[in-house]
């Protein structure tokens, strides 16, 4: 039964089987809590807006237009809660000093990587992506782990197609900086 798809089981419910939006929240509570954790920094944070957004999209089910797929939907609601929340939180970003940017030197970065094993490359990356703010390390969770397209993160985050991928530029190059700044670090030890 949990091989169905999405449509189904929002059909199920649409139709007074509320125990088949079991399947949906399963299916995509990994990702939602995610998101919400990435903006909001707080696990209890997360887990209330992953259930506030759960909560918000079976209230609104038969508002879901079809014309995306219901993981874009649910992603949207979680984001646009955890950006809500943070809001009214005003929590501190770890922002990369904008400084930085024009000292970008990809080949630079490439060749340094490729002289470390890929633990260490991991590390890094995974380094450079905490120092992100959390909408920015949403953008490239999106775009990088999940494989969603410029398109379904542009209606996830209300963003355009042109501002994604300027945003998803302008983080690489912010990561670029951090893992550059990283290994000056570590040289000069």
């Amino acid at each position: 039964m949990k091989q169905q798809s999405d449509a189904y089981f929002i059909s199920r419910v649409l139709k007074g089987n509320v125990n088949a939006f079991e399947v949906l929240v399963d299916r995509h509570k990994t990702m939602v809590f995610n998101i919400a954790f990435k903006i909001i920094e707080n696990r209890e944070d997360a887990e209330e807006i992953a259930q506030d957004a759960f909560l918000k999209a079976f209230q609104n089910l038969e508002t879901f237009r079809k014309e995306s797929r219901f993981s874009t939907w649910i992603y949207r609601i979680a984001y646009n809660t955890a950006i809500s929340k943070s809001r009214t939180k005003s929590l501190l970003t770890n922002e990369l000093n904008e400084q930085h940017l024009d000292h970008y030197m990809f080949p630079e970065i490439k060749n340094l990587m490729d002289e470390v094993d890929e633990k260490e490359r991991i590390r890094i990356l995974n380094r450079s992506l905490s120092r992100l703010p959390g909408e920015e390390q949403v953008l490239i969770t999106l775009f990088y782990y999940k494989g969603k397209s410029i398109e379904e993160i542009g209606e996830i985050m209300d963003l355009s197609q042109g501002n994604v991928k300027v945003r998803l530029h302008r983080i690489r190059k912010k990561m670029f900086s951090e893992m550059h700044r990283m290994f000056n670090l570590q040289e000069s030890l």
